[in-house]
């Protein structure tokens, strides 16, 4: 080629001529090389980004749908098993517990990602040298199995939280209920202080998740360095007994860094897929129950329009077994009525009708 091979002629060297040519392509290579790096820095931040949106926006698709099919179920629950439920923990499903799922979508693409990753990583150990690739992995192994422990009591705390939370927002739901009788009675020290003990049971548990992930983090460290040691070790045994080259022993030791990454990756996606589950658990013990056909349910008489009772009115009253407690305190026990024509007067009416306004129009707010 013409262009390549410069001719050697006139009053400059062929040493000088040439030296010339090798700088002006040198200088070319480095602004197309430039040019190259460039353009793959804004495609690298455009993937990254394009890849944080899909997964968000994925990760909120997956919070609605389930929002949409725990209120479906919750509204078609029987009377009778939403009697047996607290409205608070209820509540609290629905929004800490599900908001718990939005990162499920982008750690389980980590853990995909990372698991390939290794995968391929170990492939290529194994194909330049299978016994320091196996020495790679078995350390990585026993940190997993120990890793793998921690996880297990991780979403067993995580667990644990939910349901303090639960625990917190039902204590939290039934003294604002009932808050004109709690203040009637002075009871709001005793309700505080039930509604402080649920928090703080929420604040030990996450208290202990936050401890395991502080002990993972040195672990997955520990694992870092001591894949590298043993490469460095061994391998340099192999090339002393001359099984691999220098060359060899380096692209192994690069292998592992590469590893590293990806593997942090996997651990703390499982973390957070461990703590989604805890999370779906408690979601599912809703779901699981047996629901009405909502095309089925008939409307009862003040579903219709009909006139129900109102305070100051006779009505007729019929009842089995009823009874209710407060706190401690025994108020009805095993009350039996049939056909009794009663008047309602309740000092707590306005409490009632707080908590189901859709039962305002029964009362008359001048008697109320």
């Amino acid at each position: 080629n013409r262009d390549f091979y410069p001719r050697t002629g006139g009053s400059e060297s062929a040493e000088e001529i040439m030296q010339a040519f090798l700088a002006q392509f040198y200088d070319d290579c480095a602004v197309r090389l430039a040019t190259h790096l460039e353009a793959g820095r804004s495609v690298v931040v455009l993937a990254e980004a394009a890849d944080t949106y899909l997964f968000y926006r994925l990760g909120e698709a997956v919070v609605l749908d389930h929002r949409r099919a725990y209120a479906t179920h919750l509204i078609a629950l029987p009377v009778a098993e939403l009697d047996r439920l607290r409205m608070g923990d209820l509540i609290t499903r629905a929004t800490a517990d599900i908001s718990e799922l939005r990162e499920l979508p982008r750690m389980a693409g980590r853990v995909v990602v990372g698991v390939t990753m290794l995968v391929v990583a170990a492939v290529l150990m194994t194909r330049i040298d299978a016994l320091l690739a196996v020495t790679v992995l078995a350390v990585v192994g026993v940190s997993f199995f120990g890793g793998s422990l921690l996880l297990d009591k991780a979403g067993r705390e995580a667990g644990a939280r939910q349901r303090a939370i639960g625990e917190y927002g039902a204590r939290l739901e039934r003294t604002l209920g009932a808050i004109r009788t709690v203040k009637m009675h002075g009871a709001c020290e005793s309700h505080t202080e039930a509604i402080w003990d649920a928090a703080a049971a929420a604040r030990r548990s996450g208290m202990r998740l936050a401890w395991l992930g502080a002990v993972s983090a040195p672990a997955m460290r520990m694992t870092a360095t001591g894949s590298l040691i043993a490469v460095l070790v061994v391998g340099a045994a192999r090339v002393s007994d001359g099984v691999i080259s220098v060359g060899n022993l380096v692209t192994l030791f690069l292998l592992t860094l590469f590893s590293l990454a990806p593997l942090q990756d996997v651990y703390r996606g499982l973390t957070t897929l461990y703590t989604a589950a805890a999370a779906y658990a408690r979601i599912e013990e809703v779901l699981s129950r047996p629901a009405e056909r909502l095309d089925t349910i008939r409307p009862n008489a003040f579903g219709s329009g009909a006139e129900g009772p109102a305070v100051g009115r006779d009505v007729l009253l019929e009842a089995q077994r009823v009874s209710f407690s407060y706190a401690d305190r025994r108020v009805l026990d095993d009350v039996r009525a049939h056909r009794k024509s009663v008047i309602v007067l309740c000092p707590i009416v306005h409490s009632f009708i707080g908590r189901h306004p859709e039962y305002a129009d029964l009362v008359v707010p001048d008697e109320a």
